[in-house]
């Protein structure tokens, strides 16, 4: 399992970790989290020690480049992001890409570009968010369902990955496609051609 982004009570890293103590992981298995990212809160690093079981690895990796990231990523099966607040989340789409199964809070704005059949087909489990009293911090009566919610999201995507369903790759695939720099550019110049062709045709309005 993979976390990447400040390791930092905002992006939920403490609640993770506390979460990993519940999770159930498939039999004869053993989890390794790997935790990349700059320590922006040693409280949530202290965290690590709470975890006591012998199937349970916790491991603090540091700020990686984006190539040693990419290869943390294709390790893992399941990548994690716990955050209370993102702006476009792209570490989601570069786990998708690396082959990982996502479990991510339910952020605003993922429904404007976050296909509908990647959870459909159980590549991506969103997790409902607690409350918060302000943009980042949660209301502190609604962080143990919010753990237990995140315990099993994590716990149903190692099982998907360890029964190694492969349903549903192709809209990994088209989802990651979609997304990437060559079709973003096709957008954007389409839109300058449209622009373009209008002025010419004297229909543009600013």
């Amino acid at each position: 399992m993979a976390y990447a982004g400040k390791i930092s009570r905002p992006k939920g890293v403490p609640w993770l970790i506390e979460a990993l103590s519940h999770v159930v992981i498939p039999n004869g298995c053993r989890l390794a989290a790997k935790f990349a990212g700059s320590t922006g809160d040693a409280d949530a690093v202290d965290m690590s020690c709470a975890v006591h079981r012998p199937d349970c690895q916790i491991e603090f990796v540091g700020a990686l480049s984006q190539e040693a990231l990419a290869n943390v990523l294709r390790a893992s099966q399941v990548f994690v992001l716990p955050s209370f607040f993102e702006g476009l989340p792209l570490v989601v789409l570069e786990a998708l890409a690396c082959g990982c199964r996502v479990v991510v809070t339910d952020l605003p704005g993922l429904d404007t570009w976050l296909s509908p059949d990647l959870e459909e087909n159980g590549f991506v489990e969103r997790v409902p968010m607690p409350r918060l009293i302000r943009t980042d911090e949660p209301v502190t009566a609604d962080l143990p369902e919010f753990v237990k919610n995140l315990s099993a999201a994590i716990s149903r995507q190692l099982e998907r990955s360890h029964r190694r369903a492969s349903e549903g790759n192709s809209c990994v695939a088209s989802c990651v496609q979609a997304l990437g720099w060559r079709s973003i550019f096709e957008k954007i110049e389409n839109v300058y051609r449209d622009a373009i062709q209008q002025r010419m045709a004297g229909t543009f309005s600013s």
